[in-house]
């Protein structure tokens, strides 16, 4: 799955995704699809960074900049592979594209 799409799009956190912290531990819950994610510090980082929309160049180049020291093939291979995770699970989505919660 290519990041063509997310390079030029907006995302931002689906705001249905409720956030629980537990010691150290970062955990996103969905509570449509009762799914739990544990977040790495990674994770954590762009989860924090997804506050307001943004590209995943933006969140690339943003990681590159805090972290100088990490080499930057790394930076974007981590990125990527974590924000696909967020797309593809629903933790993340298109501005516009809100989803909500539903009570049943």
């Amino acid at each position: 799955m290519g990041l063509e799409n997310e390079k030029i799009n907006l995302y931002t956190k689906n705001r249905a995704i409720v956030e629980r912290k537990i010691d150290k531990a970062q955990l996103l819950v969905n509570p449509q699809t009762e799914s739990i994610f544990h977040l790495n510090q990674m994770g954590s980082a762009i989860w924090r960074l997804l506050e307001h929309p943004t590209t995943v160049d933006e969140i690339i180049n943003t990681v590159i900049v805090a972290f100088p020291e990490s080499a930057e093939d790394l930076v974007k291979s981590d990125v990527q592979r974590i924000f696909r995770q967020f797309v593809k699970k629903n933790l993340i989505l298109p501005v516009g594209h809100q989803a909500t919660t539903t009570n049943t």
